[in-house]
């Protein structure tokens, strides 16, 4: 992932980091990664950020507007639960992708 995350940056493509969890639990997660904003990804959105967590598309759209991304047809929205699933197509998403060696199998 670490590897994909580089590249991605490397092609100027904006990586937001959207999280359930709360602020500080998501930098204790980032920190034992040792990754880095500004390195890694561009912006993190945590549930603390926002009034209506998933799968109201509130941090997908939070995090637009941080990065200045207005059309939601580029964005993609990777997850591995049902809920992270239900934000992005709740977001108008353009690719929502299923990741299936997290929280749910297939």
């Amino acid at each position: 992932m670490e590897e994909l995350i580089i590249f991605l940056k490397e092609k100027d493509i904006k990586i937001a980091l959207n999280t359930g969890y709360n602020a500080k639990i998501a930098h204790l997660l980032l920190d034992k990664m040792n990754w880095k904003q500004g390195v890694h990804y561009d912006t993190l959105i945590t549930a603390d950020d926002v009034s209506n967590g998933r799968p109201y598309p509130d941090m997908i759209l939070m995090a637009m507007d941080k990065l200045k991304i207005d059309d939601t047809s580029k964005v993609l929205k990777a997850g591995d639960s049902i809920i992270d699933i239900e934000e992005g197509k709740n977001a108008q998403c353009g690719i929502t992708v299923a990741v299936t060696t997290g929280a749910h199998t297939r």
